[in-house]
């Protein structure tokens, strides 16, 4: 997992890797909650290397949504992860972007 700030318009990337699963979705969240205390206040989280998301992940979704009043895009979500999510019924509270670029323009709309 890496992490970093996207200033000025403070936009914070989270790069997810691997299973997003009990064990890595509790890192993420931490990590997240870091930069949330930190001033983070729009999220880019980054699915590229996500491979797999289990009910612990989309839990960590809504947390993220919840705490940062829907200011998330999710960018370079798989086919088979964003079926998760869309079968969860929480599609509909992100934004997806093909790439981090698009994310930012996302985030930066007014």
């Amino acid at each position: 997992m890496e992490s970093e700030n996207e200033n000025p318009e403070n936009i914070s990337l989270l790069r997810l890797q691997g299973k997003l699963d009990f064990t890595s979705a509790t890192e993420f969240e931490q990590k997240f909650n870091i930069m949330l205390n930190e001033g983070g206040q729009k999220f880019i989280l980054d699915f590229s290397d996500v491979e797999y998301m289990s009910s612990a992940g989309l839990r960590f979704l809504l947390i993220a949504s919840k705490k940062t009043k829907g200011n998330v895009v999710l960018c370079s979500v798989k086919d088979s992860v964003k079926q998760v999510i869309e079968i969860a019924g929480f599609a509909s509270m992100f934004n997806f972007a093909h790439n981090q670029d698009q994310a930012v323009e996302i985030l930066t709309k007014d």
